[in-house]
């Protein structure tokens, strides 16, 4: 099965969860196990959860699975900050993946997360 196969069925059973835990369960505990979810994905590192500050419209971390990554998360931020890998998984509202160079790892999923009116947050899931 190839990668990218691999990834669409990961993301359509997390939708599928998703679909079925809505309304059965706070969305603090939805985004917690999803987040394991993201974390198990093939070769998945951790995930990271930024959601933005209405206040300051930044995106601000969240919840990082596992916690002891949150560091590693934050660096991975920025750096996918700096690139303006950010902003353009934002812009489309899809998924978006990126190649990291100088890294633990190679790659980086970056799930925006959007409501109809406005971008909410996006989930950071580096893969080896």
């Amino acid at each position: 099965m190839a990668a990218t196969e691999s990834i669409q069925r990961f993301v359509e059973a997390f939708l599928e969860f998703d679909k079925h835990a809505r309304g059965n369960t706070r969305l603090s505990v939805l985004f917690s196990r999803g987040m394991e979810l993201f974390s198990s994905l093939p070769g998945g590192q951790f995930s990271s959860l930024f959601l933005l500050n209405e206040e300051n419209f930044e995106l601000e971390h969240s919840h990082t699975f596992p916690s002891d990554q949150k560091d590693a998360s934050k660096t991975l931020y920025a750096k996918l900050h700096e690139d303006r890998a950010i902003g353009k998984a934002l812009s489309y509202g899809t998924i978006q993946t990126y190649e990291i160079e100088g890294n633990d790892f190679d790659h980086c999923m970056v799930i925006p997360i959007v409501s109809t009116q406005a971008a909410i947050g996006l989930i950071i899931v580096p893969t080896k």
